[in-house]
C-alpha cells in the first residue's frame, strides 16, 4: 500500500488520504481489507476509517482508494450521519408448517365421454 496523498483538515478532525493499493493476479480488495491495512499504517482504529471509493482500472492490477481517517469518533458520527453498524443477523425462523389439505376426488362424468363417442362413431 502508497499513500500518495495525505491532507490533514484543520476545520474538520481527519485526514483524507488517497491511496495506491496493488494487488496484482488477485481481485480488488475489499473494505475490510484495506481498513485493517491502512489502520495498521496510521496506527488508528478502524471504526475511525472510511473508505470513499475503490477505483481498479481493467487488467491494471492496482486500485486507487480515496479514504477518510477521523481522530474521533464523535466528528466521524456528526459528519458521516449515513454510516449505521449493521444489526446483527438473527437466523430466519423455519416456516409453520402446514397441515396437508385433504384432497377432494373428483368422479369422471361419465356422460360427457359417451356424448364424445357418440359424436365420432357418427362421423
Amino acid at each position: 500500500m502508497k499513500i500518495l496523498e495525505k491532507n490533514k483538515s484543520k476545520l474538520i478532525d481527519r485526514t483524507e488520504l488517497l491511496i495506491e493499493y496493488p494487488h496484482i493476479q488477485k481481485p480488488t480488495p475489499t473494505n475490510k481489507e484495506i481498513k485493517k491495512e491502512l489502520s495498521k499504517e496510521l496506527k488508528t482504529k478502524e471504526e475511525l476509517i472510511i473508505i470513499k471509493n475503490i477505483i481498479t482500472k481493467f487488467g491494471e492490477g492496482s486500485s486507487t482508494i480515496s479514504a477518510f481517517a477521523y481522530d474521533n469518533l464523535e466528528e466521524l458520527k456528526k459528519l458521516e450521519k449515513y454510516i449505521e453498524p449493521k444489526k446483527e443477523e438473527t437466523p430466519a425462523e423455519k416456516p409453520k408448517e402446514e397441515k396437508p389439505v385433504e384432497e377432494v376426488k373428483k368422479e369422471p362424468k361419465e356422460d360427457v365421454k359417451e356424448t364424445k363417442t357418440e359424436e365420432q362413431a357418427a362421423e
